[in-house]
């Protein structure tokens, strides 16, 4: 049959049967939500009043004041928790816990958010009031009283963390008691564990407390590791703790100070104690204060270290430090030892190479016992210090200026009661080489047959010579012309108008090398303020010489140390300062500069381009010194 609708009666029945299975399975999924919600606001509220309990039990349990049968209920309590936890929970709060989310019991329902308009979303909700949990009274678990306690759910829940580095050395002096540091964070609390958790000797000395394991009146046995473990349904993370046991070091020497004559023997005994065993080092203190280690002589056993000093002298004298090191303490001790000895020379003159006319000091450095005086023995003076020479307060000697008086061996002598020590060194003058020509200059006269030009050195070893002419061919191209003989030069048959100029004489000793420079010039004696480099007429190469009057004031140069021909050259000497006694020379070189205007000596010169031939001045007045020619 059919209703108004067209259905039949078996299609009613069938969408009125889904319609109630549909409303059964959302009830009952909503009421296993329900529940599994307040399971965890259960397990939430075990853990908070159980975590709460531990703490009051450790409070007693530190203050003597625990019975066994609370002692006992509250671990057993906690053991059921945590297997109840590890049991039923675990999956679930970890469901709840993944990826660092909090675990949030639901609060009241917050206020409705605004409704949108057609099509667009609307205001999010409020939040709810955060839910509170609420430990009751504890009495009936502890029978103690205790005010509600409220707190909220939202912590992180975490496997158990410890700070710092996972093995840790701790000492501890013998007697006394020291705490080994082991607090984890993480929710839910970890529950702690040590091992070892007895002592040896089973005396109750290992106390577990908030702050650790403590261990009262240690004793050597209790050096080993302890390892602290903490454990939550998330984890678990160990520490270890290395306590060393230690005993403080005792350190004695003997003698503390002694007295010795040279070539005797001394022990000096260092005593020791101390756990851990500690290691033994000696050290000297020598005369200059330095801390040598010692590595000889030396005899340890488990608990004393004997060093033997055998034939002690000077240099034995000073301290002797005994130290000794555990890795957790180390102490010194030492002894003072004296030597009556004859002196030792530490510093003395030693050998030396000085140029001519430095200054140094020669030292004679010492150890003696009594103190020492000093003497010395110059090489040309024997004990009479020569003039050049000055004895200090501290034994030393200065000489001012040296020179070849003062090479030679210097020795000094170190006196005391008991004997004398002497130390020599070797004084040796570098002399530097120099080659000397004669004459620097010289003039020429017409109708010379021959003239000669000598060479010498200084500086050691023998020398050989050679000469030369600036801006002239070699002078061996010529054998009839010059004659070189030994260390000397003769020109034969003088002419004016080719032989003058600037010659040169080159020495070596197969070392070194020097050499020095003559002038041989024309002299056209008197000059007048009119006279001009032109006037002499030699040519490139050659050189002129005359007498300036002392009142030329005015006229025409060009340039400045180097001269045009066409200048006036009694003003160009007084402009390049020249003037040597009214006399002056110059010689004539090739030239493709310029020459530049200068004021100089109140006169001013003139600019002019370029030109073949110049005018130089002679300047070179002693002998050794390089003239202006280069």
């Amino acid at each position: 049959m059919k209703d108004r609708t067209g259905d039949t009666s078996s299609n009613k029945c069938v969408n009125v049967c889904t319609f109630f299975t549909f409303i059964i399975v959302v009830t009952t999924f909503g009421t296993f939500s329900i529940l599994q919600w307040k399971e965890i606001i259960k397990l939430n509220e075990r853990i908070s009043r159980l975590e709460f309990g531990r703490l009051v039990t450790v409070q007693k349990r530190n203050q003597d004041k625990l019975t066994p049968s609370e002692n006992n209920f509250n671990d057993v309590l906690y053991e059921k928790l945590m297997k109840e936890i590890s049991e039923k929970q675990k999956d679930l709060l970890r469901k709840y816990c993944s990826n660092s989310s909090k675990i949030c019991l639901p609060g009241a329902t917050g206020p409705k958010g605004e409704k949108g308009s057609k099509g667009d979303p609307g205001l999010s909700g409020g939040c709810g009031s955060k839910h509170r949990i609420v430990q009751r009274d504890l009495q009936g678990l502890l029978g103690t009283q205790f005010n509600d306690v409220a707190d909220t759910c939202c912590n992180h829940l975490a496997k158990p963390m410890l700070t710092g580095p996972a093995v840790v050395v701790v000492p501890a002096n013998k007697g006394g008691d020291v705490i080994l540091p082991c607090k984890p964070t993480g929710l839910p609390p970890a529950q702690i564990t040590w091992s070892p958790a007895v002592d040896p000797k089973h005396q109750g000395r290992y106390i577990q407390t908030v702050d650790g394991l403590l261990v009262r009146s240690t004793e050597f046995t209790d050096s080993t590791t302890f390892t602290c473990q903490a454990t939550n349904i998330f984890g678990t993370v160990n520490k270890k703790f290395n306590l060393i046991v230690t005993d403080p070091i005792k350190i004695n020497i003997t003698p503390s100070q002694s007295q010795l004559n040279a070539n005797q023997k001394e022990d000096l005994t260092c005593s020791f104690s101390g756990v851990p065993p500690p290691q033994v080092k000696w050290y000297h203190v020598t005369y200059n204060g330095l801390r040598e280690v010692i590595t000889s002589g030396v005899t340890t056993g488990a608990q004393q270290s004997v060093l033997h000093l055998d034939s002690v002298g000077a240099l034995s004298a000073g301290q002797y430090i005994c130290e000794v090191a555990n890795g957790f303490e180390n102490k010194s001790v030492s002894s003072s030892l004296n030597v009556i000895s004859k002196p030792v020379i530490i510093g003395g003159p030693n050998n030396h190479l000085v140029n001519i006319g430095t200054t140094l000091t020669l030292y004679c450095d010492n150890i003696a016992n009594p103190p020492a005086s000093v003497s010395w023995n110059f090489p040309k003076t024997g004990s009479i210090p020569p003039k050049t020479a000055r004895i200090n307060s501290d034994g030393s000697v200065t000489l001012f200026h040296v020179d070849a008086f003062s090479e030679g061996d210097y020795t000094c002598t170190a006196t005391n009661s008991v004997g004398s020590t002497t130390a020599s060194g070797r004084l040796s003058i570098n002399v530097p080489f120099t080659v000397t020509a004669s004459p620097h200059n010289r003039p020429l006269v017409s109708g010379e047959s021959f003239l000669q030009l000598t060479c010498d050195s200084s500086g050691g070893g023998q020398t050989q010579f050679s000469w030369t002419k600036t801006n002239s061919p070699p002078l061996s191209g010529n054998p009839g012309k010059y004659l070189l003989v030994g260390d000397g030069l003769i020109v034969t048959s003088v002419d004016l108008a080719t032989d003058t100029g600037v010659y040169v004489c080159n020495g070596t000793n197969g070392n070194k090398q020097g050499s020095d420079k003559v002038v041989l010039y024309k002299d056209m004696g008197q000059l007048n303020c009119s006279t001009t480099f032109n006037d002499c007429g030699v040519g490139i190469s050659g050189a002129c010489g005359g007498t300036c009057p002392g009142s030329c004031t005015s006229g025409n140069i060009y340039g400045y140390f180097r001269y045009t021909l066409s200048s006036l050259v009694c003003l160009a000497g007084k402009h390049a300062g020249a003037v040597n006694n009214n006399k002056v020379i110059w010689t004539v070189e090739p030239t493709t500069d310029t020459f530049e205007a200068k004021l100089s000596n109140g006169i001013q010169s003139k600019s002019f381009g370029l030109d073949i031939q110049e005018a130089v001045f002679w300047t070179q007045q002693q002998t050794g010194v390089p003239s202006p020619l280069g």
